[in-house]
């Protein structure tokens, strides 16, 4: 594929059309909406620039451009800090082409997103970052890890935690000048000691320990039984999350058996926190049917997440009891 097929163009900001037919593909993986796009036009004013690359006549995606000076004076303002820039729909556009395309042309100084149409993959681009072994893992179409090494590597493997959480708040600074070798969804086996925090109804506190818990997302991701976990230390720094399917009622079931000591290698009482995003109608519309509080419910607070997602908070729930888990609901949790 030669980088001469793509063309890589700027259009006036007003120009939503386009990126509505981006965030309207149903045959590819959506994150964005134009909510989120009028947002930081909104922040950002004249500043703001769209970003859209074709190939031929078919546009395949676009990102988000606006000076990382701007961004740094504005993430305050920001209705959530949010990594992920852009959007490209293309099984063939590949990181390695947006990279030194995009630069070449523009010189850009800010973050790109990089969502291709069976997998999804973000890399941070900037002007003083040398990107370099990067890599899309794929497993089952549902886990997908993206690793990349920047200019330096890691020397003290035993900091290896608080020196990848660092490098995040840096990379979000726009001052990428000594980075690590990071896997942006953390694999949980080979990761830090982390303890999962959970509450139930009367209040009392229960902690998964990292084994216990890697054990119970593992139970969830084999039953394809929801789109997005995230998981978050007490600090409020999010430590990584699982893409698994579509959220299904068969969740009752499995927290009805772990009750039941039906999964003896799970240790759990019955409801968690748990952190969502809606992505489409379709995921929309199945968080609805079980009473799911919508995205425009006011006074849901939104927080700082790790996943490129609408312009809709992301949401801390809890699992209500009544007198069955098939007529549980969620309700809104504050966050912190």
């Amino acid at each position: 594929m030669q980088k001469s097929d793509y063309t890589i163009k700027f259009l006036a900001e007003d120009k939503f059309e386009i990126w509505n037919t981006l965030v309207s593909n149903s045959n590819s993986t959506i994150f964005h909406s134009l909510e989120w796009l009028s947002t930081y036009k909104r922040i950002f004013g004249d500043d703001f620039k769209l970003l859209v690359i074709s190939k031929k006549q078919n546009v395949l995606g676009g990102c988000v451009i606006f000076p990382s000076t701007k961004l740094n004076q504005k993430t305050s303002t920001l209705p959530f800090l949010n990594y992920y820039n852009g959007i490209i729909f293309d099984s063939d556009f590949t990181v390695q082409n947006i990279s030194s395309e995009t630069k070449r042309k523009f010189e850009l100084t800010s973050e790109i997103a990089i969502f291709l149409e069976k997998e999804f993959a973000w890399v941070y681009l900037s002007h003083n970052s040398a990107l370099k072994d990067v890599r899309v893992f794929n497993d089952r179409n549902w886990n997908v890890k993206v690793s990349y090494t920047l200019r330096n590597e890691l020397l003290d493997e035993n900091s290896q935690f608080e020196k990848i959480r660092n490098a995040r708040r840096r990379h979000i600074k726009k001052a990428i000048n000594s980075e690590c070798f990071v896997k942006e969804h953390y694999d949980f086996e080979t990761s830090y000691n982390f303890q999962i925090e959970a509450r139930i109804s009367n209040g009392v506190n229960f902690r998964f320990e990292k084994d216990n818990f890697i054990n119970f997302m593992k139970l969830l991701k084999e039953m394809n039984l929801i789109k997005s976990y995230f998981v978050f230390s007490k600090s409020g720094e999010p430590l990584g999350n699982w893409i698994v399917g579509t959220f299904k009622e068969q969740l009752f079931s499995l927290i009805s058996g772990i009750k039941k000591g039906k999964y003896p290698e799970v240790n759990f009482i019955g409801t968690f926190l748990m952190y969502k995003v809606l992505s489409n109608e379709e995921l929309r519309n199945d968080f609805s049917e079980l009473d799911f509080i919508g995205a425009n419910t006011p006074g849901i607070r939104e927080f700082k997440g790790d996943f490129g997602g609408e312009l809709v908070p992301f949401y801390q729930t809890e699992f209500i009891n009544s007198k069955s888990l098939k007529s549980a609901r969620f309700v809104k949790q504050k966050i912190f």
